[in-house]
């Protein structure tokens, strides 16, 4: 079944099997006039498989819908990974997008969880990019170590040299300065709009995921010149936004930033700290390079294409490519193509 509220669901699966990306509160932050956060579930006994995405009406396919997963990371999670279990899960899973009117979805999968073979009867998996993780929970002196690269420790130490200093703030009072930052630092990357929110979205996730974010900071005097969203829930911990003054990251503004949140979260209880990939599916992207830095551990990063109805997704993916033949070779392999 397909429905609006499952958290209390979330509650029979283990901490170490789920993650704040699968959460109501997370969920729920991407909530708009397109789309609405939902979850499909389904349950045998008490055996659980839950796979929260955002649900919308594609615009002129007369009421059909789609679905992808929010920002981040999500796919299934579930209490039993019997593949009989399996098998019928996403069995239903079909069967109730096909009821529903559902076209097609989209997954990002979670690399941390591993859970892209949860889904694989439903959805043709592909590999996208490789991830970088820290080891939190072993000590500070082993992780600067033996997970910090040198030239990432020589930044650090340059970094706290030039007076920068590392603050967290859990009741996210500089959440002004942070937005400021964030959306220089977008634009001086000329970023996607994919990578853009509404002042909203970070007042909401203020207070929906209090307790379990916080901004870290690096200060220089008065002046805020590198800071960052992490979020945390269980064992797993995740680098979500971040922007920076441009001079200051060259001092080693990031590379402190990212160290001391390291710090901060294994305090918290978290194992893994996931910084995520690059900003594309190169080996050689410059911000693969800079996490690759903080730590060996490499995680896959793959995304799902499901589609329920065969004849509409081709006549929808049809009808895209002929009015818009310009925008094929940048958004011809997507799955939901028809919505660019």
């Amino acid at each position: 079944m397909i429905v609006d509220h499952w958290e209390d669901r979330l509650s029979d699966v283990s901490p170490c099997q789920k993650d704040i990306y699968f959460s109501e509160a997370y969920c729920e932050l991407y909530d708009c006039a397109e789309r609405k956060a939902r979850a499909f579930i389904y349950e045998k006994d008490r055996s659980r498989y839950i796979l929260p995405f955002m649900v919308g009406e594609i615009p002129t396919a007369g009421g059909l819908a789609d679905f992808e997963t929010p920002y981040g990371y999500g796919g299934p999670v579930t209490n039993d990974t019997d593949p009989a279990f399996l098998r019928s899960a996403e069995q239903s899973l079909v069967a109730d997008c096909r009821r529903e009117g559902i076209v097609a979805g989209f997954v990002r999968f979670h690399p941390v969880l591993d859970n892209a073979h949860l889904a694989g009867g439903a959805f043709s998996v592909f590999p996208d990019r490789e991830t970088v993780a820290m080891d939190v929970s072993v000590s500070e002196e082993r992780l600067w170590t033996e997970q910090v690269h040198s030239k990432n420790r020589n930044m650090i130490k340059k970094a706290r040299n030039a007076g920068l200093e590392f603050f967290v703030d859990e009741a996210f009072a500089h959440m002004a300065e942070f937005k400021q930052l964030y959306a220089q630092t977008m634009r001086r990357l000329d970023a996607d709009s994919f990578y853009y929110f509404a002042d909203t979205y970070f007042d909401r996730l203020a207070i929906a995921l209090a307790g379990k974010a916080f901004i870290g900071g690096i200060s220089h005097g008065s002046q805020i010149v590198a800071a960052a969203i992490f979020l945390h829930e269980g064992p797993w911990g995740h680098y979500h936004l971040a922007g920076s003054d441009y001079e200051w990251a060259r001092q080693g503004a990031n590379n402190l930033l990212l160290y001391e949140a390291a710090v901060t979260l294994g305090k918290k209880g978290v194992q893994v700290f996931h910084l995520g990939g690059g900003t594309d599916q190169s080996p050689h992207n410059s911000l693969l390079a800079f996490k690759q830095r903080f730590s060996p551990n490499r995680y896959s990063f793959s995304i799902g294409r499901g589609v329920f109805l065969d004849d509409e997704y081709r006549r929808l993916c049809a009808e895209w490519s002929e009015q818009y033949p310009e925008k094929r070779e940048r958004f011809g392999s997507m799955a939901l193509k028809y919505r660019y």
